[in-house]
């Protein structure tokens, strides 16, 4: 941590410098023979002490990438990399069944007044294929009772859905 102030202060005002003073600092983190906890602190605290713009930390991701690869010590595990991307992956799915979710509610409340506790309910448990089949279908709804049929026979439920007044 000493380390790490002493070059900083070295490196101030200078980019570049900054740069491959962390770079090095990393690469001394992994070179002490720490286990993975006490590597994983350092890293973070010399993150914190030396940031940099984005061009660099994507550079400098690079460089760890390469060299954890030479060491056999990874900082972040392949298979975390992988559970990272998946993870992104679903959250994005997840996000997009919520948006259509709320755009089909909102076309619903325009077409046929509002919309049941109970009926929103089996809306939002349908598959995304279903809800791209309820997006196409609602644009021929005229009433309630419409919503009410479709779900009944995509959905095998049966709701009672009030309409606005």
């Amino acid at each position: 941590m000493v380390l790490a102030h002493l070059r900083v202060l070295e490196a101030k005002g200078d980019t570049a410098k900054r740069y491959e003073v962390k770079r090095e600092l990393i690469r001394l983190a992994y070179e002490q023979g720490y286990e993975r906890k006490q590597i994983l602190s350092l890293l973070r605290f010399i993150d914190w002490m030396i940031i940099l713009p984005e061009d660099l930390e994507e550079r400098l991701d690079d460089d760890i990438k390469e060299f954890e690869e030479g060491k056999k010590m990874p900082y972040v595990t392949s298979w975390e990399r992988r559970g990272e991307k998946r993870g992104l992956a679903l959250g994005e799915k997840r996000g997009e069944k919520t948006c259509k979710i709320d755009l089909i509610l909102l076309q619903l409340e325009q077409r046929i007044g509002e919309i049941e506790a109970g009926m929103r309910e089996l809306v939002e448990k349908l598959t995304v294929k279903r809800l791209d089949d309820l997006a196409v279908a609602l644009l021929d709804f005229t009433e309630a009772s419409d919503l009410e049929k479709w779900l009944k026979r995509n959905n095998g439920k049966r709701r009672s859905v009030k309409a606005k007044k």
